[in-house]
C-alpha cells in the first residue's frame, strides 16, 4: 500500500452507563478523550483526524484542540447504538479517505506509536483490517458454554483436556485500534474480514476505561509515568 490515507474516527457520545458523561471526565485534570486525541494528534496520520458526538461540549473541546467534528445524530447515540452505522455517517461527510481507524476514548494508555506502529503492520503486510489485542489466560479454551442442558465446548473439543502449556496463545482485543480499508468496510459492515492482522499491546496499555476503579489505574500509571 502507497500513500494510503486515513480516517481516524474518535467516537464519544454524551452518554454513559458506568461513569456520568465518561469521555469528558477528569483524568489527571484532562477529560477522559484528551488522551485519545493526543496520541492521535502525535501519530501524524496521514488524513483526518474526527471527533463524532452528539454532546456540545465535547466537539467544542474537539475543535479547541485542532481536530476536525461530526455532528452525531440523535439516533445514533443510544446506549445499544452499533459502531458500524456511526462510523458510515462519518464516512458520509468525510468520504475521500482509503482506510477507516477506529480510536475510542476509553483507551487513554493507548500511545501515539501504538497507532503508528498498527498502521505500518496494516501497510505492509497488506491487511484488509487489523485489530490491537492483548494476551490472555489461553484457559479460556478449555470453557463450556450450555446449550439444550447441556455443555459444549466454546471452542473445540480437543483443547479440553490438554495441557495448558500445549494449547495455542489467546488475544483478546482491547479496543484501543481498528483499522479497516473503507471498501472492506462497507462491505463487510465489520472491522472484521477475513484478511484481519493483530497488533498486540501490553496489559498496563490496554485498559478500557469502564469504572471509578479503571480510571484510579489509570491516574496512578499516569502519575508513575511521570
Amino acid at each position: 500500500m502507497i500513500n494510503q490515507t486515513y480516517l481516524a474516527v474518535i467516537p464519544a457520545r454524551a452518554g454513559s452507563k458506568g461513569i456520568k458523561n465518561k469521555n469528558i471526565y477528569p483524568i489527571n485534570g484532562k477529560p477522559l478523550i484528551y488522551y485519545t486525541i493526543k496520541s492521535a494528534l502525535e501519530a501524524k496520520i496521514s488524513g483526518d483526524i474526527v471527533v463524532t458526538s452528539d454532546s456540545s461540549e465535547i466537539l467544542n473541546y474537539a475543535n479547541n484542540c485542532g481536530v476536525k467534528t461530526h455532528i452525531r445524530p440523535s439516533n445514533l447515540s443510544n446506549d445499544n447504538t452499533l459502531t458500524y452505522p456511526v462510523v458510515v455517517d462519518v464516512l458520509e461527510e468525510f468520504p475521500k479517505f482509503d482506510n477507516v481507524i477506529l480510536l475510542q476514548p476509553t483507551s487513554p494508555l493507548r500511545k501515539s506509536e501504538d497507532i503508528i506502529k498498527a498502521i505500518a503492520k496494516f501497510e505492509e503486510f497488506e491487511f484488509e483490517a487489523l485489530i490491537s489485542v492483548q494476551k490472555v489466560d489461553n484457559k479460556c479454551l478449555k470453557n463450556f458454554f450450555v446449550k439444550n442442558k447441556k455443555l459444549e465446548p466454546v471452542v473445540n473439543k480437543d483443547f479440553l483436556f490438554q495441557r495448558r502449556q500445549d494449547l495455542p496463545p489467546v488475544y483478546s482485543q482491547n479496543g484501543a485500534i481498528y483499522i479497516v480499508s473503507k471498501e472492506s468496510f462497507m462491505i463487510n459492515q465489520s472491522f472484521l474480514t477475513d484478511n484481519t492482522g493483530y497488533y498486540i499491546m501490553d496489559e498496563q496499555s490496554s485498559i478500557d476505561v469502564d469504572t471509578l476503579d479503571d480510571v484510579a489505574y489509570v491516574e496512578a500509571y499516569l502519575d508513575e509515568r511521570k
